[in-house]
């Protein structure tokens, strides 16, 4: 289980190194809960150096239910510059193989998975995310439409830092919205959610409001006072397509 609200389960392929790209990554959630977990950086204190694949996550997939939507590498980007060249492959066979689940990918560097080209198979349950908190990375939602993704497209606007302004959801499927949480969280204007929201809702795209800040990530989950926990439809399908054949024949594992 994980404690991601928009995702049934988590699974970490690779150790958890990265390296910030910016103004979102300043307060790093995966770099602290690395310290707290005892994962030292490879290369100081900076939270850098080459990620090793972790062959624990193999049973950690196994164990995990047909039906269900699974966050891949919650704690370090999928793409980033120093993987390996053929971990992203690995995950997109696997996702392949394990077609009774929904694998969700997020990251902040959609040009990397862009330069594999035709070496990336995008299989059908998979879904391709940026995730997106200013203005000047809006850029990665053109790179994301220009992969060749055949599951679905979603964005993270989170943490959100500033107004955004009128945004092109053409192609995207699922947007998810959320402040900065913690002890030392940036200050959230809830008109830069509303301001996404109604834009999702113009759009027909499914909104999911994650939080308004606070020290904790479940902290002040209302915007205007409501819930909202819209996911795509594609979600309730596939879990309901894979609960109806678990039920007659076994799954086959890779």
């Amino acid at each position: 289980m994980t404690k991601i609200p928009w995702t049934d389960e988590a699974v970490n392929f690779y150790s958890w190194n990265c390296t910030p790209v910016g103004k979102e990554c300043v307060h790093c959630f995966a770099k602290v809960r690395a310290g707290q977990f005892g994962f030292k950086p490879s290369a100081g204190a900076d939270f850098i150096g080459v990620p090793v694949w972790r062959d624990k996550a193999y049973d950690e997939l196994r164990k995990v239910a047909p039906g269900s939507t699974v966050f891949i590498n919650t704690h370090s980007d999928t793409f980033h510059p120093q993987v390996p060249v053929d971990y992203p492959p690995r995950i997109f066979s696997l996702a392949k193989q394990r077609r009774d689940l929904l694998f969700l990918i997020l990251t902040k560097r959609p040009e990397m998975a862009a330069e594999y080209g035709g070496a990336l198979v995008f299989p059908p349950n998979l879904w391709m995310g940026v995730s997106v908190g200013i203005q000047s990375a809006l850029h990665r939602l053109d790179v994301l439409r220009s992969l060749p993704v055949t599951g679905g497209r979603f964005v993270s606007f989170e943490p959100l830092l500033e107004d955004l302004g009128t945004v092109d959801l053409t192609g995207i499927n699922w947007v998810i919205v959320g402040a900065e949480t913690g002890e030392v969280r940036r200050p959230f204007d809830e008109m830069w959610g509303r301001a996404l929201r109604d834009q999702c809702q113009a759009a027909a795209v499914p909104f999911w409001f994650k939080s308004c800040g606070g020290m904790f990530p479940d902290t002040a989950p209302e915007l205007d006072g409501q819930l909202w926990r819209q996911i795509p439809e594609a979600f309730r399908a596939h879990r309901e397509q894979h609960r109806v054949i678990v039920e007659t024949q076994q799954t086959a594992l890779f």
